[in-house]
């Protein structure tokens, strides 16, 4: 019975992680975890065997997913030498991939030890997945990168329902589709009854989905904005001697997009622009202030600061009167790239690793997530890794934020699929809360994106460019702002809770 199990599970791994690469393959999101679902529904697995068939899935998963981490070798900018950084990439790779495969054998390990019937299966599933990829995202290592949501944004049609149960409600009828296929292929019985839940489901999640797109914004007003993309490269301009360069770069590009319209009420150049700790630098300073100030526009631009012993990675503002008109601190810091975790026990037992430039500078995290006032209405800024979670967002709407923009610094991937999966996340936030999003990006990809998650126009990867356009300030808010994910999570928990207790009443009768 045995003998070809793990076959299942790892071609399930492998379907589900290609709409991730290969943004035509997304429709195979509804099928691709069918052979894993349908093998565990039918088999009563041991504990062991429950166990290593769902972490055979999720280590398969994320060895494919974050292959993209290989795009970071070497890491001798860092301080290491390429024998060294092999063996860390391969250690954060494997690291990845081992804990997440953990996690999803708990879905077969759980599953196998209830008594359900077909129908009960598919549900309970469904939320165990749901609850365990929000779980995913939470605390300072939280990293929930690949939902099942993802590869649904290269058809925004499908996910409008986002904007009042969240990408994931998305994910969850993802999987409840893949466990309803199983039962069609598994059993004759319940095939009919199998088939009425999923054209009753397709049906209502379209005519939810069309209620969504269709729904009016009739207050708004408009602005006009530029992006630049300087294509900058990470490993180039934490030189010193790169500090000018940057700043001729931007400089003669958005000189250029006023060219095309002098009428710009908001410029946006990428996370850490130019690497200065930007309080501590003057001349650089006043030359921001003369930018906003010769074009008569606010400039949004992202640079390092300084205070009170505290370093950290902020987004400046200035209005078009040359004086700041809000700072914004990144919150949610990137694990190894901006913070160490646990720093002090691994100083503390290898004191030398101080000594590398990798561990010299880890920044602060401020999680106060405030909004920014403009001359033409309020901004909710993000930073790079904070786009992929949706309750800074969601802290930001509920203060007024009427557009978000989000300045990135992926180019420590060069040009891997890490770039086009990380744009993906803020169509998903787009939908979500209603926005408009703008996105720039140091090497790509700057993007605009309207409030129906549509991509309206890019700056593609490794190019030096700019987009400018008219972008909507939005007043209305969506359910989901309102509420986040407790709907669809107190959902989840009530079907698994309720399912174990009911399973283990059952054991005990017997």
């Amino acid at each position: 019975m045995y003998k070809y199990m793990f076959i299942y599970s790892a071609f399930s791994a492998i379907l589900t992680a290609l709409p991730f690469y290969f943004e035509n393959l997304w429709p195979i999101t509804f099928i691709s975890l069918t052979p894993l679902l349908y093998y565990l529904i039918k088999n009563k697995l041991s504990k062991l065997n429950a166990f290593l068939y769902g972490f055979t899935y999720g280590f398969i998963f994320y060895l494919l997913g974050v292959h993209w981490l290989w795009s970071l070798y070497p890491l001798t900018n860092f301080g290491f030498n390429k024998l060294s950084s092999f063996f860390i990439i391969l250690g954060c790779w494997l690291f990845i991939s081992i804990y997440e495969g953990a996690l999803f054998s708990l879905i077969s390990f759980i599953l196998n030890i209830l008594n359900l019937g077909l129908l009960q299966k598919a549900i309970y599933i469904a939320s165990l997945w749901t609850f365990l990829e929000w779980f995913q995202g939470l605390g300072p290592l939280g990293f929930s990168w690949f939902p099942l949501s993802l590869p649904l944004t290269n058809c925004p049609f499908l996910i409008q329902i986002a904007s009042v149960l969240g990408s994931l409600f998305i994910s969850f009828f993802i999987v409840f589709i893949n466990c309803i296929f199983s039962i069609i292929i598994l059993n004759k019985n319940t095939r009919k009854k199998s088939l009425i839940i999923l054209c009753i489901s397709l049906v209502l999640i379209i005519i939810g989905n069309y209620i969504c797109l269709n729904i009016g914004n009739n207050k708004y007003t408009t602005i006009d904005y530029s992006i630049i993309q300087g294509n900058i490269s990470s490993y180039n301009k934490i030189e010193e001697n790169f500090v000018k360069e940057n700043l001729d770069t931007y400089i003669s590009l958005t000189n250029k997009s006023f060219e095309d319209n002098p009428n710009i009420d908001l410029v946006m150049w990428p996370e850490t622009a130019v690497p200065i700790y930007l309080n501590k630098n003057e001349y650089v300073y006043n030359l921001y202030k003369e930018i906003a100030i010769k074009n008569k526009s606010n400039l949004l631009l992202g640079a390092f600061t300084f205070s009170d012993f505290k370093k950290y990675n902020a987004l400046y503002c200035f209005n078009p009167d040359g004086n700041i008109s809000g700072i914004y601190r990144k919150g949610h810091l990137v694990p190894l790239g901006e913070f160490i975790p646990f720093s002090n026990m691994i100083f503390k037992t290898f004191p030398k690793l101080k000594e590398l430039k990798a561990f010299s500078d880890n920044l602060q995290g401020d999680e106060s997530t405030p909004t920014i006032k403009t001359s033409f209405g309020t901004i909710g800024p993000f930073i790079c890794f904070e786009s992929i979670f949706s309750d800074i967002p969601k802290s930001e709407i509920k203060k007024g934020a009427q557009i978000l923009c989000v300045a990135t610094n992926d180019s420590w991937f060069k040009e891997s699929k890490q770039l086009e999966q990380h744009l993906r996340h803020s169509v998903l936030r787009a939908i979500e809360f209603n926005r408009y999003i703008l996105t720039s990006a140091n090497t790509g990809i700057s993007a605009v994106i309207d409030n129906k998650g549509r991509i309206l126009n890019t700056v593609p990867q490794s190019t030096s460019g700019y987009i400018t356009g008219t972008a909507n300030l939005i007043d209305n808010r969506t359910l989901y702002s309102y509420w986040g994910n407790i709907p669809i999570l107190t959902f989840c928990i009530f079907i698994i809770s309720f399912q174990f207790l009911k399973s283990k009443n059952l054991y005990k009768k017997c």
